[in-house]
């Protein structure tokens, strides 16, 4: 599936994870900002070799640090990425003190396909894509085009939010709804910050807490701008 399965674990737990590949090309499994022991790290010829069809590895290491991470393929890693292979690690910590129910973790992606609807060639865009990254044609939110969520008007959720694209910037804006920006890439910040555009970039990660307002039975939508991230990327 697209994304992989979201791993749930809290700080303090051991986490293993048996590992076997079927892809036709070499991988890896890389564990994006967690702090492990480096044969864990999943780089190959620096912690892992290169893992070849059917091999396995075991990954075995402690979460140490609360905060929503990702998984993915440190070999080929913007094209192996841009095929799919992601996914997240959300590590709780029950002593927060946050002490919202509501809780959804969104997966923001994209990917592209040719008119036969097989996957873009990682050579596609040419020189200038290889340099300055490639956007796919078809965004998605937990591996969907336009999902929906159901909420109840007037009542905080929090949302863990990981964007896995390897070029696209995501610039969020829920039809102009506050974000309360609790936490980023290193979990929770000092201090929460307001913002009506939510900006993530590739790899990035963000913790916030919205309050979705609005008549019962209406609709609020959920957009990425456009974002100039340069050399006409718009």
């Amino acid at each position: 599936g697209i994304p992989g399965p979201l791993i749930r674990v809290r700080v303090g737990d051991r986490l293993i994870v048996h590992f076997t590949t079927d892809l036709p090309q070499p991988t890896t499994v890389h564990w994006h900002g967690v702090r492990v022991p480096i044969e864990m790290d999943g780089v190959p010829d620096i912690s892992q070799p290169e893992m070849q069809r059917g091999d396995t590895f075991t990954y075995d290491f402690v979460v140490r640090d609360a905060g929503l991470y990702w998984y993915h393929p440190h070999v080929n890693s913007a094209a192996q990425v841009g095929s799919g292979l992601y996914g997240a690690l959300l590590v709780e910590d029950p002593a927060d003190e946050v002490g919202i129910a509501d809780e959804l973790t969104l997966v923001l992606s994209d990917i592209g396909f040719d008119r036969k609807g097989v996957l873009e060639s990682p050579a596609s865009g040419g020189p200038a894509g290889v340099v300055f990254g490639r956007e796919g044609a078809y965004v998605l939110a937990n591996g969907k085009v336009m999902p929906t969520l159901r909420a109840r008007s007037g009542a905080p959720q929090r949302w863990h939010i990981v964007n896995t694209a390897k070029s696209r910037f995501f610039l969020l804006d829920l039809d102009g709804q506050p974000f309360y920006v609790i936490g980023s890439d290193g979990g929770l910040q000092e201090r929460p910050e307001t913002t009506e555009l939510l900006l993530v970039t590739p790899g990035e990660r963000a913790d916030v807490i919205v309050t979705p307002t609005g008549p019962k039975g209406g609709t609020l939508l959920l957009r990425a701008q456009l974002y100039n991230r340069g050399y006409g990327s718009v």
